[in-house]
């Protein structure tokens, strides 16, 4: 079910996981360092997904023991924390979560997605209040912490759909609708050309 929503809404369960509130939370005590290129390569996800699929699917069956299911989460939770309290913004999420990984693979083929309608109001802007750090670790009024430059968004393998670009979107907030970036939820990929296909005429 999760992989069928990454297909159809993008990353749609990373909108409503919690783990992206904590590691937020402790990214905004923490120290805040850069990320090193280890990291930024993505592998470390992979190398992740990897120990849990073999080691925690395949001999520890966490999926059938309650016990090691309990483990498993907070193993999850730990690494979220750690990553925070280390790394600056949302490192965890971005770069070392591995369901976030495999389903940001499969929103690739999503039909619908994050997008800005306007992008000339994006580039224009020479506020980017939606990326700047002055809001990066806020829980709720926050810019992206994945790194998204919402004009630039061209694909919904890391979107986490929080909407947090919109909320802190001055232009969104203050402009008329005609000078809006709207972003929103909108058709993309072959849903959007599936829909533009008419019977042919005789």
């Amino acid at each position: 079910m999760v992989i069928l929503s990454a297909i159809f809404f993008g990353l749609f369960w990373c909108m409503i996981c919690p783990v992206e509130m904590v590691t937020t939370f402790f990214a905004k005590i923490g120290f805040k360092r850069k990320r090193p290129k280890w990291i930024l390569s993505e592998w470390i996800a992979i190398l992740f997904y990897m120990i849990i699929l073999i080691g925690g699917v395949t001999i520890l069956e966490v999926d059938r023991n309650p016990k090691y299911t309990s483990y498993y989460l907070l193993s999850i939770v730990g690494i979220s924390i750690i990553s925070g309290l280390i790394f600056e913004k949302n490192t965890f999420c971005r770069y070392i979560c591995p369901f976030g990984f495999v389903l940001g693979i499969f929103s690739k083929l999503a039909i619908c997605g994050w997008r800005v309608k306007n992008k000339d109001v994006c580039n224009s802007c020479s506020d980017k209040s939606c990326i700047t750090k002055k809001y990066i670790y806020n829980l709720n009024y926050k810019s992206c912490g994945v790194d998204l430059f919402p004009g630039k968004i061209d694909d919904n393998n890391h979107c986490l759909l929080c909407g947090g670009c919109l909320k802190t979107c001055k232009t969104y907030q203050t402009d008329t609708n005609s000078l809006r970036p709207n972003p929103g939820i909108v058709k993309i990929g072959f849903a959007n050309d599936l829909l533009k296909i008419t019977p042919l005429s005789i």
